[in-house]
């Protein structure tokens, strides 16, 4: 399984990864880590099919990497969410873990409007749970 965690908290990533240590299938995962936009788009242009993806919304200041056509603010999930429609990246499941429930309802309504499926699930333990 191919599994793609974007966040920019440290902390949630070493969460994850020990989740994903403990999931009974774990020698059968493949886990990609990234931190912030820029890192996303250079993991995403190399590999376009995914297992799971897992998005954050809001992905903080440390990412300086200004989007095309956008130079007054840092990117978001919403931007990344765009990014993935315009470039073909693909996910047999998106999970977005924002806590920012209005973020993650706009990167909903970006993919629902190009017929991709999306779920919103609040970063918690359980978010494991989503890799059955």
């Amino acid at each position: 399984m191919n599994i793609l965690f974007l966040d920019d908290d440290r902390y949630r990533h070493e969460m994850f990864v020990e989740d994903v240590s403990q999931h009974p299938e774990n020698k059968q995962i493949f886990l990609t880590l990234a931190h912030s936009y820029a890192e996303f788009v250079q993991v995403t242009s190399v590999i376009k099919t995914w297992d799971i993806i897992f998005l954050d919304h809001d992905l903080g200041v440390e990412d300086q990497m200004c989007i095309p056509h956008v130079t007054n603010r840092f990117p978001t999930g919403s931007d990344v969410a765009r990014y993935m429609v315009e470039n073909n990246i693909k996910a047999k499941k998106i999970i977005i873990h924002s806590y920012n429930y209005e973020g993650a309802r706009n990167m909903m309504g970006i993919f629902k409007d190009h017929g991709i499926e999306s779920t919103y699930h609040p970063f918690d333990a359980s978010l494991k749970d989503h890799l059955a």
